[in-house]
């Protein structure tokens, strides 16, 4: 795990849980402290028996720059969470982050059809769930095994997209951002278990068992409260959901400003709002908290909640928030960070590893560290 602080991550729990359960013996997931300045030179001395990398912050953008290729969705984001190793050495990047949300969002909230930013095929968009940051060691399987491990996973046919090539670094017809495609009903197939095993009645999360009519997909109405780099991964996540346009709420305008390239990228039209406008703008399909901790309590006891608007809330830790508290109350379908950790850490496993995750397994073991 590439990040600073990353002391309290329990992506470990969760991915050594997964090497565990799947018999990959050798295998280790550990954290490494670094600074954005330093993650160029610490990633060129690692050597073959890394099979990959989770970035988290601030390191998010840095990771773009030491990747020899960098898919779609990370390029339109501006920022990468996963590097994985490929059979020359070289480095790919990713944004999971983006393809988790979509995950947890999909089992929440009823879409059957997200669209794909698509602009490159091979070691393309996966169709996991997406990470927020570690470093996965690799033991006994060697750097033969790259080639495997990302077919995959790979492709932006994975998500129902044709695409012009085959193999990791194969040209197809779209640039990076470009919005393309329906993905088919199977494209999102393994989002049931990131919200039904921490989100509908589970024991860390207590939420998510909301209204069945809930639909978040195409023609979606969607609010993001908070412009920082969440925000990012949620635009990306709202476009592949079907949105057309997000309304982007921040205390500061230039903020939201810094945002405008990202939903250019994805083909969405921005709406900025000042913060004083937050409580009217949650009458949505879909309300994205990406806000610190504390930022968004004032909103609770002042929303009126329709019981089929979804909300994520980028917190876990204390959970619920007060504003999940009272969204759950009236029904509505929520989904914690910690759904998310879930999802994005099954998506970078099964790139890192090229086997299926062992999805049930890493939730206990989260679900443990988190009773713990």
């Amino acid at each position: 795990m590439l990040g600073k602080p990353i002391a309290h991550s329990l992506s470990p729990v969760i991915h050594n849980a997964g090497y565990a359960a799947a018999g990959l013996t050798g295998w280790s997931y550990t954290r490494i402290e670094c600074a954005a300045a330093e993650l160029p030179d610490l990633v060129a001395g690692l050597g073959p028996e890394w099979a990959g990398l989770s970035v988290t912050m601030p390191g998010k953008e840095a990771a773009l720059t030491v990747a020899a290729e960098v898919s779609p969705v990370a390029a339109a984001v501006g920022a990468a969470n996963t590097l994985v190793r490929r059979p020359d050495g070289t480095w790919y990047a990713d944004n999971t982050d983006v393809t988790g949300m979509v995950d947890v969002l999909t089992s929440a909230g009823g879409a059957s059809a997200p669209r794909v930013v698509s602009g490159a095929a091979g070691a393309g968009t996966p169709s996991g769930a997406g990470g927020l940051g570690e470093v996965s060691g690799r033991g006994d399987r060697g750097v033969d095994t790259g080639a495997g491990r990302l077919g995959l996973v790979s492709g932006v046919r994975d998500l129902g997209v044709e695409s012009g090539g085959v193999g990791p670094g194969s040209p197809s017809g779209g640039g990076p951002g470009t919005v393309s495609g329906i993905g088919g009903p199977g494209a999102v197939s393994d989002a049931g278990g990131a919200v039904s095993a921490l989100g509908a009645g589970g024991a860390v999360t207590g939420l998510g068992a909301g209204a069945a009519a809930a639909v978040v997909g195409a023609g979606a109405t969607v609010t993001v409260l908070g412009a920082g780099g969440t925000a990012r991964a949620a635009l990306a996540a709202a476009a592949r959901l079907g949105a057309t346009g997000v309304t982007v709420v921040a205390r500061r305008r230039a903020a939201v400003d810094e945002l405008a390239p990202v939903a250019t990228a994805l083909g969405l039209a921005l709406t900025a709002a000042p913060w004083a406008d937050a409580v009217a703008l949650t009458d949505v399909d879909l309300l994205i908290s990406t806000v610190p901790k504390g930022a968004a309590d004032e909103l609770a006891g002042v929303v009126r909640w329709r019981p089929t608007t979804v909300l994520f809330d980028a917190i876990y830790d204390p959970w619920p928030t007060p504003l999940a508290a009272s969204a759950a109350a009236v029904g509505c379908p929520v989904v914690s960070g910690l759904d998310l950790l879930l999802a994005q850490a099954v998506g970078q496993f099964e790139q890192f590893t090229g086997v299926p995750a062992p999805r049930a397994a890493m939730a206990a073991a989260l679900t443990a560290a988190r009773v713990d």
